[in-house]
């Protein structure tokens, strides 16, 4: 299932992008634990390392190289190098092409496998659109669509910046919206805390504190709520969320 090579709008929109041999020359790529999906392998990256395609941006194809991938992921340098340990993930319909660190990864349709950047020694300055989170797609992310209260009411919290600092909007049929400032924060076990402060609202609610776990898929959360009230202590309530990684992460 090798894509050989690359097409001329690919070669041309590249900023850094090296792809002037087939595929299946001496690039390194993750092809060969395809059917290990959530095992983690590690990969040697020299320094100045010949670089070659990617595709995909935090989530990447298997067939991408995984030094190059690497890069652009901020774990490790061009110049320097060092030790990358990826984790392997399900294929997805559509990869995601970006710029980052000098590499422009291109985008790509459906895919069987892929694979995404864990660490990596001798990286940039750590933001690697992770958040230093392990085994995250894109650690806090640019936004998260919520299922609050049982499936009672839908929010989407926008991140300020690359903040832990997210603005919180609440909707609910025939009720009016709420607003709320939340501070998240996710330890490097993927466990999730957040603290919500709401604005006043007729609901008397005052604030609410979150506890939950990042799956496996590197993008779920889920977990309880429990909100202080007027009327007293409101919960727990099971909740939902999906972090979204328009933005790439940090």
């Amino acid at each position: 299932m090798r894509r050989g090579w690359p097409s001329w709008a690919e070669v041309l929109t590249a900023t850094m992008l090296v792809v002037l041999a087939p595929r299946d020359a001496a690039a390194v790529n993750a092809v060969e634990h395809r059917d290990q999906t959530w095992q983690r392998f590690q990969q040697v990256c020299p320094p100045e390392f010949v670089m070659w395609s990617v595709w995909g941006t935090d989530i990447y194809t298997d067939d991408s190289e995984i030094c190059t991938a690497a890069v652009h992921a901020g774990a490790i340098t061009h110049a320097s190098g060092g030790v990358v340990t990826y984790e392997m993930r399900p294929g997805q319909s559509s990869y995601q092409g970006s710029t980052r660190n000098g590499i422009t990864s291109l985008p790509y349709g459906s895919w069987p496998a892929s694979y995404v950047i864990i660490s990596g020694t001798g990286g940039t300055d750590g933001t690697d659109g992770t958040d230093g989170i392990p085994g995250s797609v894109c650690g806090l992310g640019d936004h998260w669509d919520v299922i609050d209260t049982d499936g009672a009411w839908r929010a989407t919290w926008t991140r300020r910046g690359t903040s832990n600092v997210f603005d919180g909007h609440w909707t609910m049929p025939d009720q009016p919206d709420t607003f709320a400032v939340l501070t998240v924060t996710m330890d490097a076990n993927g466990h999730v805390s957040v603290e919500r402060v709401d604005e006043p609202n007729i609901f008397t609610v005052t604030d609410c504190h979150y506890d939950g776990q990042l799956q496996s898929d590197g993008v779920t959360v889920s977990g309880t709520v429990t909100c202080n009230s007027g009327v007293g202590v409101l919960g727990p309530f099971n909740w939902w969320a999906t972090i979204q990684c328009d933005a790439g992460g940090a």
